[in-house]
């Protein structure tokens, strides 16, 4: 199974509404989570509910 976050509309990224600027800052800060959690296994930030859907 695949697990897939869900966000809500707010917390979503919106092309119109946010721009290029803020989608390369959550680009950015969402690869220094993921390092800061490779590193000690705790991820740094909120997080968004996962649901569990098939594999495509």
């Amino acid at each position: 199974m695949h697990v897939v976050p869900r966000r809500s509309p707010e917390q979503r990224w919106d092309r119109r509404r946010d721009g290029p600027v803020v989608l390369l800052g959550l680009v950015l800060a969402h690869l220094l989570r993921e390092e800061w959690w490779r590193r000690t296994g705790e991820w740094a930030g909120p997080e968004a509910p996962h649901t569990a859907q098939e594999a495509a």
